[in-house]
């Protein structure tokens, strides 16, 4: 994923660790990290670049996939979603699939 770029898939590490460049700072995660599925849901652009340290192994999310999903979640998660990608983003504005 790079800075700046629509994020079209989203990705869970599995295996390896992976380096988020982001203007707060640079961060190391590994597997169960969770890289660019509150921007694909937003569908707004990448706030970060993220760089393979080691082998990388992913589960993919198409965004288009996880869009249907939560819109059809009930209320419940969709509010643990709004509040996660808030947190996340700092962000208070949701399209209607988070609604």
């Amino acid at each position: 994923m790079h800075k700046d770029e629509l994020v079209a898939t989203a990705h869970v590490v599995v295996s390896g660790t992976v380096e988020i460049i982001h203007p707060e700072g640079t961060y190391t995660v590994g597997p169960g990290a969770v890289i660019g599925l509150s921007e694909g849901l937003l569908g707004i652009q990448a706030s970060c670049a993220v760089k393979a340290q080691t082998a990388v192994n992913t589960r993919m999310i198409p965004i288009d996939a996880a869009v249907r999903g939560v819109s059809k979640a009930n209320s419940g998660l969709k509010g643990i979603c709004r509040s996660t990608i808030a947190r996340i983003l700092h962000i208070r504005e949701f399209p209607a699939a988070l609604k």
